[in-house]
């Protein structure tokens, strides 16, 4: 499973369960287990199901097998589903969305360059924007292409662009 999630998802990482839930729903879809997460199936009515069990245990295992110790500890519970720990998991991250966005959009719009070179200065606002898609509030393209240029460093009047020198 660590080959297909390269990812270790940590409590005190946003950025990383983006990347992690990345990874999970489209390893989900290429084993097709969606059903064993997602809810869509009473899982029930498929304890009777030996094909459906078999394939619950590599989402189940692999789910716990890629967060840390901290995350593990929170959402443990023996004899559960992967439902269950997905709903868990995911619910350390997404429970807090609106307070989330919030504090995001509000960084999102006050962000200035400062004293960050301008790699920094975009990743950041781009960071933000993805926090603010997780929590369900989408940064169109022009918005976020006009907030970058309000907040870019200003020097004598004009927008000062950094350059490489070439070699």
């Amino acid at each position: 499973m660590k080959t297909l999630i390269p990812v270790t998802l940590a409590a005190t990482d946003d950025d990383n369960s983006r990347q992690w839930r990345s990874f999970f729903d489209l390893t989900f879809k290429k084993f097709n287990l969606v059903s064993h997460v997602d809810g869509s199936v009473a899982v029930a009515a498929m304890l009777n199901d030996p094909e459906w069990l078999h394939r619950l245990t590599p989402a189940y295992s692999g789910l716990y097998s890629t967060v840390s110790k901290e995350i593990w500890s929170d959402v443990y519970k023996p004899n559960a589903f992967a439902y269950a720990a997905w709903m868990a998991i995911t619910g350390q991250f997404l429970d807090n969305s609106l307070q989330r966005a919030i504090y995001a959009q509000q960084e999102f719009h006050n962000l200035f360059q400062g004293d960050m070179v301008i790699g920094e200065y975009c990743g950041r606002l781009k960071r933000l924007a993805n926090t603010l898609y997780d929590c369900g509030t989408v940064v169109s393209d022009p918005t976020l292409i006009i907030n970058t240029l309000r907040g870019l460093r200003k020097v004598g009047g004009g927008v000062m662009v950094e350059s490489t020198p070439m070699a």
